[in-house]
């Protein structure tokens, strides 16, 4: 999904509504309310990609897999993912990933902070945000 995690396995678990509103309808839900639940879960996950990433999370081409569970059971999607996670083109960048979106999640953090005190921040202002070690937030500016 980001191109700092361009080694990364980019993996999206999809279902119709239908089988998504009878798994809950399982677990004790109305047809109702599971309805809502899952609109309301698909609109904070849309929500929250495009204002941590700056994308939409319903474009195919974020994705190296989509897993159709429509199509396939749960077992047979754990252990495709298993398999892809321990090659090798995957397992190399773990550690650099884990630390990139820790970067990423405090520069968000510090944009955050920067919207709530009243500052204007955005592609409009001069103002940028660099996160180069962990913890250390370089503004710059004016």
């Amino acid at each position: 999904m980001l191109k700092e995690f361009s080694c990364a396995l980019h993996l999206r678990v999809i279902a119709s509504p239908e089988k998504r509103i009878q798994n809950l309808v399982k677990k004790g839900y109305t047809e109702q309310t599971a309805l809502k639940a899952m609109e309301q879960s698909d609109h904070e996950r849309a929500g929250f990609i495009k204002f941590a990433f700056g994308k939409n999370w319903n474009d195919p081409g974020l994705y190296d897999v989509v897993l159709n569970m429509d199509k396939i059971t749960v077992g047979l999607a754990a252990e495709s993912v298993a398999a892809i996670a321990r090659s090798e083109e995957i397992g190399v960048c773990a550690i650099n990933a884990i630390d990139t979106l820790a970067k990423l999640a405090l520069a968000s953090r510090a944009e955050a902070a920067i919207g709530e005190s009243g500052l204007s921040y955005g592609p409009s202002t001069s103002v940028s945000i660099f996160v180069g070690l962990p913890g250390k937030v370089i503004l710059s500016g004016k």
